[in-house]
């Protein structure tokens, strides 16, 4: 099993949930806001693990609480992780070093990016329909940039075999990011 496909799963899993259950039409509550918060902190402790040459011990701690967190949440539609399988991924991968390959800098980066947008948003006292809308946009981008983590045919931990390509992913994230929450053009 590959740490860094199986990290792009767990965000592709968290994002396709949160880009599925937030409403550009209504207004977000406290606790779904802090719902909204503790997921993007979750993408954001796990986008971590890839450049923070961490301990064992730490990765392991970080995706333990992931997958809880993954199976806490209602109407997440993923297979079921065998305990087999999650201790030979504990045993083996979290032995490996977290390689990121070098053409997909770029879909890392545009993930720190866009969480780091969310958060932004989150610390709003009020959000605006557009500032929902473009909190749905960055779940969109989210959605496939975590594709661009894995790779066809890749032994994972959920087993996600989605796949897209690098500049795919790009093209489609950077369409969605279009939108901006000010109503000036966003950065590319």
């Amino acid at each position: 099993m590959n740490l860094y496909s199986t990290i792009g799963e767990m965000i592709y899993i968290v994002s396709n949930y949160e880009k599925g259950n937030i409403s550009q039409c209504k207004r977000i509550s406290c606790r779904r806001r802090q719902q909204i918060r503790q997921s993007v902190g979750i993408m954001t402790e796990m986008i971590s693990l890839i450049d923070n040459g961490i301990s064992r011990s730490r990765c392991e701690e970080v995706l333990d609480r992931v997958i809880a967190y993954i199976k806490s949440q209602e109407n997440v539609m993923i297979a079921e992780v065998s305990q087999a399988k999650l201790g030979e991924f504990k045993g083996g991968v979290l032995c490996e070093p977290i390689i990121e390959p070098p053409d997909r800098k770029a879909v890392t980066g545009m993930i720190k990016d866009i969480l780091s947008r969310l958060f932004r948003l989150l610390d709003s006292t009020h959000l605006k329909h557009r500032e929902r809308e473009y909190m749905c946009a960055c779940f969109h981008a989210l959605h496939n940039l975590s594709r661009a983590m894995l790779e066809k045919g890749q032994d994972t931990l959920f087993e996600i075999d989605m796949a897209v390509s690098v500049d795919d992913a790009i093209r489609y994230a950077n369409k969605w990011l279009t939108i901006s929450p000010d109503r000036s053009p966003s950065p590319s």
